[in-house]
């Protein structure tokens, strides 16, 4: 069943439950995953995407609506091995300015891992072209926004006249924004951008 507020279209038809399903969705999203990667999200349709992963396109249809839902799985895949990790890395976290320090590295890792799979790229631009995409990229960094207050609440001393949370719901999509900003610029410039990064989100926990 479509979640509340989502539009059916960008969400899956059904939830695979056996293994048969779930090694057939896992394929359809491997071969997706391999097309985009070679010929940009242009080249991901039905008919390409049945091909590639040796299945009836009516075996597409089974679980996706269209596209855009098969771009929202992908997008949730990877939003999932983000929060995960983030999550991981700040739990290491006992004081300010160990987790600042956790942060950079955070940063960093997020920065190697777009730059190694180019289909982050791809899909985060393709969002931007359709509204109900979009939202899930803002409901990601608000999530992200979320488990970083979480994390940092006990640790820090609120400023007078600060709205943390909505600071840290900036700062989250601005991180996102300046990954998609440094994967179109050329590596020297990317790595000033990261490193500028840092340093303003530092500055502002």
């Amino acid at each position: 069943m479509p979640r509340r507020g989502t539009p059916e279209r960008i969400e899956p038809r059904k939830t695979p439950q056996q293994d048969r399903s779930i090694q057939r969705v896992n394929a359809i999203l491997e071969s997706a995953t391999r097309l985009i990667t070679k010929s940009g999200v242009s080249s991901l349709t039905m008919t390409a995407l049945a091909k590639e992963a040796g299945i009836p396109i009516g075996s597409i249809y089974q679980y996706f609506p269209e596209k855009a839902a098969i771009l929202r799985a992908l997008f949730d895949m990877i939003s999932n091995r983000v929060e995960d990790h983030v999550i991981r890395s700040l739990d290491e976290a006992t004081s300010l300015d160990e987790l600042k320090q956790h942060v950079f590295v955070l940063i960093d890792w997020y920065y190697q891992e777009c730059r190694e799979n180019p289909i982050y790229l791809s899909i985060w631009l393709s969002m931007e072209m359709d509204k109900a995409l979009a939202r899930l990229n803002i409901d990601q960094s608000y999530r992200l926004a979320e488990i970083f207050i979480r994390y940092t609440s006990s640790l820090r001393s609120p400023r007078p006249g600060e709205d943390y949370e909505a600071r840290c719901k900036l700062l989250s999509y601005f991180l996102g924004s300046c990954m998609r900003l440094s994967l179109l610029s050329d590596q020297d410039e990317a790595q000033r951008l990261v490193a500028e990064c840092k340093v303003l989100i530092g500055e502002s926990i």
